[in-house]
């Protein structure tokens, strides 16, 4: 019997103590501020419309971090900040909209985070670009062609399609390079594309909230001179009903 109880118990000891190496420490220490990217390109977008993006702050120390300020150096920008606390080994969106009204051509914005980190105020900038189309019919010029430039929804619809096409001779991947999968969740029919072929973006809304903004920034796979950005907002009318 003291022979079984050993085979038994070796394996058992063994995946403990594996557990238990590869287990990570917890933070600690002073806070410390980590932001793993500082620019973002937007590429191609529509006149008079508004682009999202979302940066992140890491507090990788053991004490709480407090964000000071975030404020945009343009007046077609915001940043609408969820919460000025950041806790031990967590990470928080900073959150950058532009509004391209009355802009043309490239644009490079900036904002400025200033992050407290025990006694030391610590400031930070962030840059975000994009080139303002405003042809009548955006993107016209690109090598993917767009049906709607712009998703508008509405208080009846939960999801919406857009077609995209290739416009080279040769085969492309289009790859989606950033959206807000809070908001909106997308899925293709196909990524890759023959010359002159399309292929459906489904556009899901997943908030019920007012007021939906989000966007999808796309391009074809290593080109990033191909990059877009699709607009995606709407209204629900049905909350502004019931109050």
């Amino acid at each position: 019997m003291r022979l079984v109880s050993i085979i038994l118990l070796t394996p058992f000891l063994a995946i403990s103590t594996c557990a238990m190496e590869s287990k990570a420490p917890p933070p600690s220490g002073p806070p410390k501020a980590s932001i793993p990217e500082t620019e973002f390109q937007w590429g191609f977008i529509p006149s008079n419309s508004t682009v999202v993006h979302i940066f992140e702050l890491k507090n990788e120390g053991g004490d709480s971090l407090i964000i000071e300020q975030l404020r945009p150096h343009c007046g077609c920008s915001s940043a609408p900040l969820k919460t000025s606390v950041v806790h031990a080994g967590e990470t928080v969106p900073l959150e950058l909209w532009f509004n391209s009204r009355g802009f043309r051509g490239r644009q490079r914005k900036s904002a400025s985070l200033h992050v407290r980190q025990g006694e030391e105020l610590v400031p930070q900038m962030l840059y975000f670009e994009a080139f303002v189309d405003t042809a009548s019919v955006p993107f016209q010029d690109g090598e993917i062609e767009v049906s709607t430039p712009i998703v508008e929804f509405n208080d009846e619809v939960e999801s919406l399609e857009i077609e995209l096409t290739n416009r080279m001779p040769a085969e492309r991947e289009l790859v989606i390079v950033d959206f807000q999968d809070d908001r909106i969740g997308v899925s293709w029919t196909s990524k890759k594309l023959k010359p002159k072929e399309s292929t459906k973006l489904t556009i899901t809304r997943k908030v019920s909230s007012e007021r939906l903004w989000a966007s999808i920034t796309m391009q074809m796979l290593e080109r990033e001179d191909t990059r877009i950005t699709i607009p995606v907002q709407g209204e629900n009318r049905r909350i502004d009903r019931r109050r």
